[in-house]
């Protein structure tokens, strides 16, 4: 599923998967939207709240945001990053300071991928309107 960052190509066209966020959120557009946005509002955030984390050597508290924010991005479609926050999740438990921080400095460039993409995904989600796989029973 979303734990395993080996499966996933490198080479995605998109971060955040417009199709799988429709699906989470029952198919209603506006939602995904409102999803997406507020993903760019909080993205910062969260990054600052995990380097907090890591700059204190809090690696608990640092895994638990970590599990809270792969959950997060699973729904968005953000496979990578749900991926890297296993990781990091992992690596904190694990208490292995030197593999938390990789996983944090990849996420920290996936995240900015992800946020760079979230025009095109909104403008993939009313550009399909007329699409069949956005039509639900």
């Amino acid at each position: 599923m979303c734990n395993d960052l080996n499966t996933l190509s490198p080479a995605v066209e998109s971060p955040l998967d417009a199709r799988f966020l429709l699906d989470q959120v029952g198919g209603n557009i506006e939602t995904a939207r409102l999803v997406a946005e507020e993903f760019t509002n909080l993205a910062p955030i969260d990054q600052e709240q995990l380097e907090q984390w890591l700059d204190l050597e809090d690696l608990p508290s640092a895994g638990k945001l970590a599990f809270y924010l792969r959950g997060v991005y699973c729904v968005l479609g953000a496979m990578r990053l749900c991926a890297l926050m296993a990781d990091l999740e992992v690596a904190c438990n694990e208490n292995n300071k030197t593999a938390a921080y990789e996983a944090y400095q990849k996420f920290r460039e996936e995240i900015a991928r992800c946020v760079d993409s979230v025009p095109a995904l909104i403008q993939q989600l009313y550009g399909r309107k007329r699409s069949t796989w956005l039509v639900f029973p």
